[in-house]
Formats: C-alpha cells, sequence, structure tokens
C-alpha cells in the first residue's frame, strides 16, 4: 500500500494582514480566553466548510483531534455533573485543533513578525509598572503567564536567528522575565539556555565564551534586583517532612510561594486519592480545578500544577491519554527534547495547559515545525 505524501506551501512571504488578526486574536484571548476559543472554533467551522468537510489530519492536528476526542469520551462525569462546563472545555480542545490548523499555514517570517509583535506590545506596555502596583503582567493574565510565555519565542530566536541579533532578542526576553518576578519563569528560561547550549551548539571557545558573557550579564541582573537571591531562598526553605506536617493542619503557611504550593498540592492529592475507584479513573470532572468551580471547600486557588490538575479533573486514565497526546504533539518536531522541555518543566509549577497565551503559540509554532518541507538554522 503506498503512503500518502502530504506536501504544504512552504513561502516566505508574510501575510501580514494574517500575522495582525492572529495577534489581536493573541491579545483578546488573554483578556477574554473564552472569546478568544469561540472565535478559533468559529474560524475552525468556516475552515471546514470551506474546504467540503477536508480537514488535513497531518501530526499535530492529528494530536489534537485525539485530545478532543478523549476529553468527549473519557469526560462522562463533568457531562453528568456539569454540562457547561463540559462544553466549555470542549470548545477550547476545539479550539486548538484551529490553532494546529493555523500553524500548518504559516511560516517562519510569519512567526517572526508576530514575535515582533509581541515584543513592541510588551514594550508599549511597560509604563504600567509604575501605575499598577503589581507584579508587571502587561495585558497577560497573571505575571508568570507573561514569564513562561517568553520561553516560546526564546526558543524560536535560538533556533531560526544567528549573529548578535539572537543574543539581543535572548536578552531582551531575559529582561520581560526579570520584571515579572517570577521564580519559576526565571529557572525555566535559565534551563532552556542551557539546554540549548549542551544539545545544540558546538562547545568551542567561542561558544564558551558567549556562554560565559551571557551569563555574568544574567547573573548581574538577577542579583541587582534581588530575583536570584529570592529564587534561592524559596529553594532552601523546603522541608518535606514540614510539608507533611502542615498539610496533615491544612494550614499552607507563608514561608514562601514555593512551600506554599507544595503543601497546597499535598492536601489536593490527598483529598483526590481518598475517594472511590471510579473517580480515581476518571476524576472528579474537567474545570473543577478552575476557579468559581473548585471542588473541594478547602481551595482557594488553581493548583499552579498541570500534573495534579490533570489527574484530579480527568482521573488517572484521561490524564495518562491527556499526556500521551501532548508528548506527541512535543515530539513532532525536531529539537524534541527542547519543546518537551518548554511545556513539561513549567507544568510543574505553572498552569500552563490552561494558559490561552502560551498554548496559542506554542500549538501554532509546533504544528509549522512539524511541516517536512520546513527548514532549521
Amino acid at each position: 500500500m503506498q503512503k500518502e505524501i502530504i506536501q504544504f506551501e512552504d513561502s516566505h512571504r508574510i501575510n501580514e494582514k494574517k500575522v495582525y488578526l492572529l495577534f489581536v486574536l493573541f491579545v483578546i484571548g488573554n483578556l477574554y480566553p473564552g472569546i478568544g476559543a469561540i472565535a478559533l472554533t468559529l474560524w475552525l467551522v468556516g475552515y471546514i466548510i470551506k474546504k467540503k468537510g477536508k480537514l488535513i489530519d497531518y501530526k499535530v492536528v492529528k494530536y489534537t483531534k485525539w485530545m478532543l476526542i478523549a476529553s468527549l469520551a473519557l469526560s462522562s462525569v463533568t457531562f453528568l455533573k456539569y454540562p457547561i462546563l463540559y462544553f466549555e472545555e470542549l470548545i477550547k480542545q476545539i479550539s486548538w485543533v484551529a490553532l494546529a490548523v493555523i500553524g500548518l499555514r504559516f511560516n517562519k517570517n510569519e512567526q517572526k513578525l508576530f514575535f515582533k509583535l509581541f515584543l513592541f506590545s510588551i514594550v508599549l506596555c511597560s509604563p504600567l509598572i509604575f501605575v499598577i502596583p503589581v507584579r508587571y503582567r502587561a495585558y497577560f493574565p497573571h505575571s508568570n503567564h507573561l514569564a513562561y510565555y517568553t520561553l516560546i519565542p526564546l526558543l524560536f530566536y535560538l533556533l531560526f536567528t544567528e549573529g548578535k541579533k539572537k543574543w539581543l532578542y535572548v536578552f531582551a526576553l531575559f529582561i520581560i522575565v526579570i520584571i515579572t518576578i517570577s521564580s519559576g519563569g526565571i529557572a525555566a528560561f535559565l534551563g532552556v539556555l542551557l539546554l540549548y547550549f549542551l544539545l545544540i551548539r558546538k562547545f568551542s571557545a567561542k561558544t564558551f565564551a558567549s556562554l560565559f558573557i551571557l551569563a555574568i550579564l544574567m547573573g548581574a541582573i538577577g542579583l541587582s534586583t534581588g530575583v536570584l537571591e529570592s529564587l534561592y531562598h524559596k529553594v532552601s526553605l523546603v522541608d518535606f517532612d514540614n510539608i507533611a506536617n502542615k498539610a496533615d493542619r491544612g494550614s499552607m503557611g507563608s514561608e514562601s510561594s514555593l512551600v506554599w504550593r507544595m503543601t497546597y498540592w499535598t492536601m489536593l492529592t490527598r483529598e483526590f486519592l481518598s475517594h472511590n475507584t471510579l473517580t480515581l479513573l476518571l476524576g472528579e470532572g474537567l474545570k473543577t480545578m478552575t476557579a468559581g468551580n473548585y471542588i473541594y471547600s478547602f481551595m482557594v486557588r488553581d493548583p499552579h500544577n498541570d500534573y495534579v490538575r490533570l489527574i484530579i479533573e480527568r482521573g488517572f486514565i484521561g490524564a495518562a491519554v491527556y499526556l500521551f497526546c501532548l508528548v506527541k504533539m512535543a515530539l513532532s518536531t525536531p529539537h524534541k527534547i527542547l519543546f518537551a522541555s518548554i511545556l513539561f518543566v513549567p507544568m510543574f509549577s505553572g498552569n500552563i495547559i490552561v494558559s490561552f497565551p502560551f498554548t496559542f503559540s506554542y500549538i501554532i509554532l509546533i504544528s509549522m515545525l512539524s511541516k517536512k518541507t520546513q527548514t532549521y538554522v
């Protein structure tokens, strides 16, 4: 049987109107995720009608469809208990399919323009640092969302840009992460940089010198702002016996945000594991870890851990299927470890899979890179 070969247009021309419209949708989705997801769903419906029901079943599109089907089939608990939440989640998953289709129609230059618009918009919003008395977030829902989002353009610039321009973009992104004061975001950013040098760059004298200079600059900024000291302080306060005792008392304390989260994760996991076998397998229901729908009486915020969220909401079966699809998506591109790292590492301490901006750009980028005709630096 002859295998079907799918050809994609790999033009370097920029459809500026398309990029600007996508960026407007990106900003709107940051402010109102539901509207963003509905707009993408309507676009996909229109696209399918235009193509007379045909939808390319290629790599990332296929994996997002699998996640949609898994959400439909393995979330009967949500459908029976919370039908509105069920349909909200389905709209989100359909929007992911739309993003994968859009990614197949994107090229490197259009992606570059999109990230330039992102950087320009962050600079445009910078006066908010002096106006709003909270950690800088621009138009993002939370400062951590902005910090983790920078990992996507960071990887793009590392892989697709050469010379001094590359490091100027990297430095600009690092400044954005620093002003968000996100310890997790800073740690993830530095980790991706280290992985890049270990996996991609050949260790010549020039590479070592570049890495050394970059480390000095970033270290100086981190120390002068107190961000690196804060990160070390948070890690040094971790005491697993103390965390277990705090979880027993139902008191998360205020030593540090990391200790608070680890105690919270312990309480959530213990509560879930105390339920019957059916709940363990199928979960408490979609979106029951989201503000306004909290399933447990002691909950005061989202888990800030996507693995905990997936297991509790979808159960062990649903979480395993969903994570399998995410792994297949991340591994559909060259530089698999790098693309997996910017997704699966932040999932430990962020709300990545419910972050509209992160999933928006991540799915478009990996779908674009999954095309066989794409060239790389």
